[in-house]
């Protein structure tokens, strides 16, 4: 008789490791392409595949590497932050990581790498002690070097309450758009529009469509430049 309740504890231990085990390694979205009758089911895979890809570009990295960075435990703002510092330094992104996971704060960082102030965004150091304030710094300084949007724009996005991904993607979409970044935006506060009807309006159906569209823009910003 006792082989009976050894097998339910043995089911039991297998099916708690197996849910642990797709918890930690699925970073996934049911809705990933827009779907007209479902307008707003694929915006939060719109929103994160768009900054992703962008991350992705800007850092020479494999966007499956951000996702898995993502599945690790690391969240887009210290994504951000952790990549311009490695640039910067000339670390790798390993090695700044593995510092912040010792460090009280971004600001430790930077001391523990004897980064000459300089070198860094004027913009970055005077927020180095606000961690969301420091990924926003370094979001809208790429946007503003690599895309040249006007700083106006980014500043008019962050009054409005929009957040990374959304002033990423507003501004993605607001290149090939009669509107300006803001404006779309609104459309989206307003309800209007949702962030993958506003792509699917320009054939971006899905991940691989926004990838494509995001190395023309850069590599435009690039010639530009």
């Amino acid at each position: 008789m006792r082989t009976l309740p050894l097998l339910l504890i043995f089911v039991s231990i297998f099916v708690n490791f197996a849910f642990a085990k797709s918890t930690v390694s699925c970073h996934c979205f049911q809705n990933r392409e827009y779907d007209p009758q479902r307008a707003y089911a694929a915006d939060p895979y719109s929103l994160a595949t768009t900054q992703n890809a962008l991350l992705a570009n800007l850092f020479g990295l494999n966007k499956k590497d951000v996702v898995r960075a993502k599945m690790g435990g690391a969240n887009g703002d210290q994504l951000w932050v952790g990549h311009y510092l490695a640039q910067k330094s000339e670390k790798s992104f390993s090695e700044i990581e593995a510092l912040f996971s010792q460090k009280a704060s971004w600001s430790e960082v930077v001391k523990e790498l004897k980064l000459d102030l300089e070198q860094l965004e004027p913009r970055f150091v005077a927020v180095l002690a606000d961690q969301k304030k420091l990924a926003m710094v370094v979001v809208d300084d790429q946007l503003m070097v690599h895309l040249g949007v006007e700083p106006l724009q980014l500043t008019q996005l962050r009054e409005q309450g929009a957040d990374n991904q959304q002033t990423i993607l507003a501004v993605f979409v607001g290149q090939s758009s009669a509107l300006e970044p803001v404006e779309l935006f609104a459309q989206i506060v307003g309800g209007k529009a949702s962030w993958g009807g506003l792509l699917a309006e320009q054939g971006l159906f899905n991940g691989s469509a926004i990838e494509s569209r995001w190395r023309q823009l850069l590599k435009k910003g690039a010639g530009e430049s």
